[in-house]
């Protein structure tokens, strides 16, 4: 059991470690949202994208949210800019990656279709859908 436990710790401290070394600090997002209800090892998704904040900066779809807003504020999601792929990282830790061919809008497309479909994220979108 304690085998376990530490395991558990070090890989959930490896996840925010793995993220850094992965992403220039200037070119990171940090949410100031946690999802309080998960029960998995990470609060908040990570997002590495091809785009720049710039990018995110645009307004998605017919809202009045930026791209940037939208990810960080509903969905509790940091991201990593001008990286070369796009991917999301799940708060269980699960890997999902999306053509870097996309453009924004189809990204943020399937970034929410693929978050509809979780546990958690289910929830999320429907609360989302009635804000806009």
């Amino acid at each position: 059991m304690k085998k376990i436990l530490l395991f558990t710790l070090l890989f959930s401290s490896c996840t925010k470690e793995f993220v850094m070394n992965q992403c220039d600090v200037s070119k990171y997002y940090s949410s100031s949202k946690h999802n309080t209800e998960s029960t998995f090892k990470n609060n908040q998704r990570e997002i590495f994208t091809v785009f720049s904040l710039t990018d995110f900066q645009q307004l998605y779809r017919d809202t009045n949210m930026s791209c940037l807003d939208v990810l960080s504020n509903h969905f509790y999601c940091n991201l990593c800019f001008e990286n070369t792929s796009n991917r999301l990282i799940s708060y269980s830790g699960k890997r999902i990656n999306f053509s870097s061919e996309l453009n924004l809008m189809q990204f943020m497309d399937a970034v929410l279709g693929e978050i509809s479909q979780m546990d958690l994220g289910s929830n999320e979108y429907e609360s989302f859908i009635g804000v806009e």
